[in-house]
């Protein structure tokens, strides 16, 4: 039995369906029952069945589930605790600046920075909002700072499967990957759509995109621009009908008016209330977008210490 193995069983019972555990795994579902099932035959038990189409744990499934958690509990406390004794070895301090979008802002710094904060108190960080091209441009124009990090977390489109040439590098920065994600298309639930639709289906409806500022539509030559619109725009025309800038107003409109918005599976968490009520779309051409950050290409220490805890948010260990 290992540590992977009850991650994947607590996102299999979690997500309560075999095939959203597997996207957010990173796995095939085959690979995922695959998996389940050597567990199972390990313990020589079953775990959990289907009843009218919804997972429910056996009675050692329900033995297993409490054993599971606690044991991924001790595990993140030990690395954690590790995390600690590296932090006293270096103790970190300066200015690090952060730029990012209003939905990584408001989803995935508030849990990274109270942890980086608790164990690096004496770095002192700044945070700014903008989107994805005018942090593009912010990095562009100018040369890191001196004595200070700085990072800008993005979405960087993948309209062929690969990463464009100018994200890979800019005036002293580089591109780091962090998650690779892909888009659900998600509307009020009496708009008639299935869980799995083709995007040219999708597009037939007012698509509803949301922006933290204004959204510059047009592409620059260096091919930057809003990554959704710029992944849709190969499969027709994207009409935008709408564009705000906190969620509660974004997630109202999907369920008074006809149309589609979009969302990153980055930003979808189980039992998340900004979708509550909404209807998920799992889009079946799948709009692939590498969520990552810009940062200098010479060691930074403050910079590799932030981004090491936004990569353990990803894995699952802060939730």
């Amino acid at each position: 039995m290992r540590i992977e193995q009850l991650i994947q069983f607590r996102e299999y019972i979690r997500c309560k369906s075999l095939t959203s555990a597997a996207q957010k795994l990173f796995m095939t579902p085959q690979a995922l029952h695959v998996s389940i099932k050597r567990l199972e035959e390990e313990l020589d038990t079953k775990l959990a069945v289907k009843v009218s189409g919804e997972i429910k744990l056996t009675d050692s499934g329900q033995l297993f589930w409490d054993f599971a958690k606690n044991v991924l509990r001790e595990y993140q406390g030990f690395m954690g605790a590790l995390e600690d004794q590296r932090r006293i070895r270096n103790n970190l301090s300066g200015k690090l600046y952060i730029y990012s979008n209003m939905l990584f802002q408001r989803n995935v710094l508030p849990n990274v920075i109270k942890r980086f904060q608790t164990d690096y108190p004496d770095v002192r960080l700044r945070l700014f909002e903008s989107d994805t091209r005018r942090i593009y441009e912010e990095f562009t124009e100018t040369p890191p700072v001196h004595g200070a990090g700085r990072i800008g977390f993005l979405q960087v489109p993948q309209p062929k499967g690969a990463l464009s040439d100018c994200w890979h590098h800019t005036n002293g920065y580089v591109f780091q990957e962090l998650y690779k994600g892909f888009f659900y298309a998600c509307c009020d639930p009496k708009l008639s759509l299935n869980s799995r639709e083709p995007i040219r289906k999708l597009l037939k409806y007012p698509l509803l995109l949301y922006a933290t500022s204004t959204t510059t539509l047009e592409t620059d030559s260096s091919g930057v621009m809003n990554p959704t619109l710029l992944l849709l725009s190969e499969y027709g025309d994207v009409e935008i009908t709408y564009s705000v800038n906190t969620m509660e107003l974004w997630r109202q409109t999907l369920l008074t008016q006809s149309c589609v918005g979009v969302i990153h599976s980055s930003l979808v968490e189980q039992n998340d209330p900004i979708i509550d009520g909404l209807q998920l779309i799992t889009v079946k051409e799948k709009l692939c977008s590498n969520l990552g950050c810009l940062r200098s290409q010479e060691k930074n220490e403050l910079e590799e210490a932030f981004i090491k805890y936004v990569i353990r948010y990803f894995s699952s260990s802060f939730h």
